[in-house]
């Protein structure tokens, strides 16, 4: 008979320990194999085929929505973009309503300050690239007369420094030797008096003091049909 095999007190341990993990290990299957059977119980009297057609048709639901999302994402960028562009567009017509008014004024200006002493036809380029249309504190517009650094010029009256007055500056030019032709001639002489035109026509004359009359004929004064003295 064969001597009983001896284990040491480790190699005991060792195999001990060793059950006691297997033990542990199925009693763990175990209780998975329970929780999977409770949970297939929920599912007692359903159709597989069913809850895979809710599935399916929960993910179509899903891919919908996101599609109407970005949609709608795409719409309201259109949308920004069509009130961007009408903002721009209101934009612009401020803009050339505010310099069409501003053309207006320079012209207005000019004229008024020729007058019937020369003639718009040669001074108004010399005058209008000289002159600016500033707008108030008050909001109210005004023709002022620049310098050559594009300062508004200004003269002391009464002590105060007060904006040169356009007709002041067209004053100035008639000393100018270059411009002397742009005022030969065209001078009229007593008030209601008229100047003649190179056909022997004679010009119609207004009163520098009827601003209606003035801004009525403001491209006949420009073309000389018109004077205003």
């Amino acid at each position: 008979m064969a001597d009983p095999k001896t284990y040491t007190q480790e190699q005991y341990d060792e195999m001990v320990a060793e059950r006691d993990a297997l033990k542990a290990k199925g009693e763990e299957l175990l209780g998975e194999v329970k929780g999977v059977k409770k949970r297939l119980k929920d599912f007692e009297g359903l159709d597989a085929k069913e809850i895979r057609d809710l599935v399916a048709r929960a993910a179509e639901d899903d891919r919908k929505r996101a599609r109407e999302a970005g949609d709608w994402e795409k719409r309201e960028q259109q949308l920004a973009d069509k009130h961007a562009k009408e903002l721009q567009a209101e934009r612009d017509a401020r803009s050339s309503a505010e310099q069409a008014v501003e053309r207006h004024l320079l012209d207005a200006a000019v004229l008024e300050a020729i007058g019937g002493k020369g003639s718009a036809k040669l001074l108004t380029p010399v005058i209008k690239p000289r002159l600016k249309v500033v707008k108030g504190e008050d909001g109210s517009l005004a023709v002022r007369v620049l310098d050559a650094d594009g300062a508004v010029r200004v003269k002391v009256e009464k002590g105060k420094a007060v904006p040169l007055a356009v007709a002041e500056y067209v004053t100035e030019l008639r000393e100018d030797p270059e411009l002397a032709g742009a005022f030969a001639g065209t001078g009229a002489s007593g008030s209601g008096a008229a100047r003649s035109e190179g056909g022997g026509r004679s010009a119609v004359a207004i009163p520098a003091g009827d601003d209606k009359a003035f801004l009525a004929n403001l491209d006949k004064i420009a073309k000389g049909e018109v004077v205003v003295t």
